[in-house]
């Protein structure tokens, strides 16, 4: 589900070609702020995805450094690499 998420938001593993979500959305953003409610709520997601349930114990069953280590890349990261210069869509 990581692959498949990185793919359509920052276009890994696909053509140059291809439609992302950061390549359309970064250079109209000025701030995070938004950014970070879709980070929880994509962390919710991925955690849900695992457990198979909507529940509170999911932070300790899917820590964040676990989604890390399967590949998540956070939009306020990636946001911030490309507003550096430091990360090519």
């Amino acid at each position: 589900m990581v692959r498949r998420l990185n793919r359509r938001l920052y276009g890994v593993g696909g053509r140059e070609a291809d439609f992302t979500w950061a390549g359309w959305f970064f250079p109209l953003l000025t701030t995070d702020a938004t950014l970070r409610s879709l980070d929880q709520l994509i962390q919710g997601h991925l955690r849900h995805a695992v457990t198979g349930r909507h529940e509170k114990r999911n932070f300790r069953a899917v820590p964040y450094e676990a989604l890390r280590r399967a590949g998540y890349l956070p939009l306020v990261t990636a946001f911030h690499g490309y507003r550096a210069g430091t990360w090519r869509l």
